[in-house]
């Protein structure tokens, strides 16, 4: 289909298209960070929708630029790619979550380093999860699904759908339920093991007044929370994939319900 035999109404779906994708590759998960240019991401979008734009079915659309309702259909393509992009970091937000816990059970919450997958400042702990989750994110070709996602959103939310159905929404405080329990789960090992721990040495400290609880369960609890975490490193790995498979089976939930 050259570009120049173009009618109207599929030049207008082409624009459309593109808007979806570019609100969509702007906050999608890993290639999200400020150190990818926009243009970029602006260059992908373009890619991907001159792929994806003969695989779209038109049929039945007729639709001028004199439309009123073109620009709601931006505004629903932009809400569409949006969600779907916020949707996809909810894997990040679980390892986000449970580094955050860990760096506090520790004691190395105040240790706040430029975290750019999020544009601020993190733990350490909190970042050392995020390269681990987005090491696996890539290994697994997550990427390759989440395209494989945003193209089939074109069959499951066509482009000239004049309504959006929100009742997907109608579950999202148990979708942020879901992410923050699993996110409880990864740093449960750690978490519990240095409450013992400081049990422990409350009950020494007591014992033996000389003992300097204060100074000496600092160095004790970042010592155990390593151990922890790397002994439970390849269950943490094993359990990646069903996080994944959640979040993404999510997406689609959420894509559908459009």
């Amino acid at each position: 289909m050259p570009v120049y035999n173009w009618s109207e109404p599929q030049f207008i779906a082409f624009i459309l298209l593109l808007f979806r994708l570019s609100a969509f590759f702007v906050v999608w998960p890993v290639f999200f960070v400020t150190a990818i240019p926009y243009q970029v991401k602006v260059l992908l979008s373009v890619t991907v929708a001159m792929i994806l734009f003969p695989l779209v079915d038109l049929s039945g659309y007729e639709v001028s630029l004199s439309n009123t309702l073109l620009i709601w259909y931006v505004i629903k393509e932009i809400f569409i790619g949006l969600v779907m992009g916020y949707l996809a970091r909810f894997f990040f937000y679980i390892f986000n979550i449970a580094g955050d816990i860990i760096s506090t059970s520790m004691g190395l919450s105040g240790v706040q380093l430029l975290n750019p997958n999020f544009g601020g400042r993190s733990s350490a702990i909190e970042q050392f999860l995020m390269i681990i989750a987005t090491l696996f994110f890539i290994s697994i070709n997550g990427h390759h699904l989440l395209i494989m996602g945003i193209a089939d959103s074109f069959r499951l939310a066509p482009i000239f759908n004049e309504s959006v159905s929100l009742s997907g929404f109608e579950d999202s405080i148990y979708l942020l339920k879901q992410i923050t329990e699993m996110g409880v789960k990864i740093c449960a090992p750690a978490m519990v093991s240095i409450f013992f721990m400081n049990m422990a040495l409350a009950i020494v400290g007591k014992a033996v007044p000389q003992f300097n609880v204060l100074i000496t369960s600092l160095p004790v609890n970042i010592l155990l929370g390593f151990v922890v975490l790397l002994v439970c490193m390849p269950v943490l790995l094993w359990q990646m994939d069903n996080f994944l498979e959640i979040t993404i089976g999510n997406v689609f939930r959420f894509v559908k319900s459009f």
